[in-house]
């Protein structure tokens, strides 16, 4: 089986073009641009992976930039070598002293098969899951290195956003479930578990191993691995998905620290 996780050719010049664009709608207001998620990670796969990008900038957006800077990035615009984009800036005061309440001032999705989708300024608890990555190993595109930007991530706050993430997943499993979603689901609880016990955020593919490491004998997250590493042959029962979430979400509730501590 070939591996295709390295950044080629196509998306280091796609990045290269995201970054030249951010750069001519926000100007001077952008501090800082970085790549994170599977694309840092050694664990991007383009036929189920997105490019995930998180920016700093220093005043919020007019209408008109949001839309002139989304319609500029939309896939049909620009095509996306991966299965899609989810670009998110936030202000740099938010940067600097992250919280469970995160705001994030422009978030945009786009791909071949997703809608491109602006949404308003808001509150997003998984945007601390990107900013903890980020700081630890966010690629730079544009300015200083992430950690200057971005200030530590509360650990109660992390593990309260970990478990948020996995609330969602157990609110949009369809039924039946595609291979890949139903493998994304159950690697992201594994290393959602691993979050909560270390705080430190690490790819789908390596909760899954770090998972196997402590319990062998759990085939359901075996087969999402190798799902992820593109067997065609393997399938994960909704039920099954839906055990091992609330599974993983009791393993992270009891590591939830309480408040006041």
């Amino acid at each position: 089986m070939s591996d295709p996780r390295g950044l080629n050719a196509e998306i280091e010049g796609y990045l290269l073009d995201l970054t030249h664009v951010a750069h001519r709608h926000l100007g001077d207001d952008l501090l800082g641009l970085y790549l994170h998620g599977s694309a840092v990670q050694v664990d991007l796969w383009p036929q189920t992976s997105d490019l995930d990008v998180l920016g700093v900038i220093v005043h919020p957006l007019s209408d008109e930039r949001r839309a002139g800077l989304a319609a500029d990035l939309a896939h049909q615009t620009r095509p996306i070598p991966a299965i899609g984009l989810e670009l998110i800036l936030c202000l740099a005061d938010q940067a600097r002293a992250p919280s469970y309440d995160f705001h994030f001032e422009f978030a945009l999705s786009t791909g071949a098969t997703w809608p491109t989708e602006i949404e308003p300024p808001g509150v997003a608890s998984d945007v601390l899951i990107n900013v903890a990555l980020c700081r630890q190993m966010g690629r730079a595109l544009s300015g200083p290195p992430a950690d200057t930007l971005f200030g530590p991530v509360p650990r109660a706050a992390l593990t309260r956003a970990v478990a948020d993430e996995l609330r969602w997943h157990q609110q949009n499993l369809d039924d039946p479930l595609s291979a890949s979603s139903a493998a994304n689901a159950v690697l992201n609880a594994a290393r959602a578990v691993f979050a909560a016990e270390t705080g430190r955020i690490i790819s789908k593919t390596e909760g899954g191993l770090w998972w196997l490491a402590e319990r062998p004998q759990d085939y359901l997250v075996r087969k999402a691995v190798a799902i992820r590493q593109g067997d065609p042959s393997v399938f994960l029962s909704h039920q099954a998905v839906r055990a091992f979430l609330v599974h993983a979400l009791g393993e992270i509730e009891r590591d939830l620290i309480s408040p006041g501590d």
